[in-house]
């Protein structure tokens, strides 16, 4: 038994900003030819602002839980899997937490206690190991998260 989720960057406003750093780059690049300046600025330009707006559609957080290991990627920041092993050490929990009060916003972000990756929403798998720093890995399903997390809990015991 396994639980799997895989979230991309879906909120309205992020598309838009996306689609407006795009455009600068269109019109900023279109200026430069223009005006028949520089036309290595206006590609430079063009592809800056064009990766950008690429980055938040092809950007995802890719997570799997199972008994023994928890895996997550955020592509294409990490290439690949990061792997926490699951003992008896370690507490997993689905939090509501702040993204922006506690750590600055969604991505990869850091605070003097805790490295969080999140796409978006307010809930996230807190992952605590005695000794290191906290883990949290946004869900957009925090209820199916802990009905796994409460099932995997209770077929241990058994």
């Amino acid at each position: 038994m396994e639980y799997h989720e895989k979230q991309y960057f879906t909120q309205g406003w992020i598309k838009i900003i996306a689609f407006i750093v795009l455009l600068t780059g269109i019109g900023t690049s279109l200026l430069f030819i223009v005006k028949e300046s520089d036309y290595g600025l206006a590609s430079v330009t063009f592809i800056f602002c064009f990766l950008i707006f690429l980055l938040f559609y092809v950007a995802y957080l890719d997570v799997s839980v199972s008994n023994t290991v928890i895996k997550y990627k955020f592509y294409p920041f990490q290439l690949r899997y990061r792997e926490i092993s699951v003992h008896d050490g370690i507490d997993l929990e689905v939090v509501e937490y702040n993204p922006i009060a506690d750590f600055g916003g969604w991505g990869i972000r850091k605070n003097s206690h805790a490295t969080c990756y999140s796409t978006g929403g307010n809930f996230a798998l807190k992952i605590k190991e005695k000794g290191k720093k906290d883990i949290y890995i946004g869900t957009l399903h925090p209820d199916k998260l802990k009905d796994y997390l409460s099932a995997r809990t209770s077929s241990a015991h058994s």
